[in-house]
């Protein structure tokens, strides 16, 4: 009888124990922004004209490159083409 008394007891003690302690609320639920899509191709095919190509860039470049700046030109734009190609 003792010792049933005692296991009543340490149950009660041990159940008042763990629900008097504090609960930490629940973090806040994750909430995720929509990513925008990007915009649709155009229907109409592209032209020829619309099209860049290397003559178009050929004034620009004998402008802006010359031989002081022609590496530090050219780390730029390598830089520009592995930015692009990384997704």
């Amino acid at each position: 009888m003792r010792r049933t008394s005692w296991i009543i007891v340490l149950a009660v003690r041990l159940l008042a124990a763990c629900s008097s302690k504090d609960k930490e609320p629940p973090p806040p639920p994750i909430t995720y922004q929509p990513v925008p899509t990007p915009e649709a191709a155009p229907d109409r095919p592209v032209t020829a004209a619309e099209v860049p190509v290397v003559e178009d860039f050929d004034e620009d470049s004998e402008v802006q490159i010359n031989a002081d700046n022609f590496r530090t030109e050219l780390d730029r734009i390598e830089a520009e083409i592995s930015a692009d190609k990384t997704p």
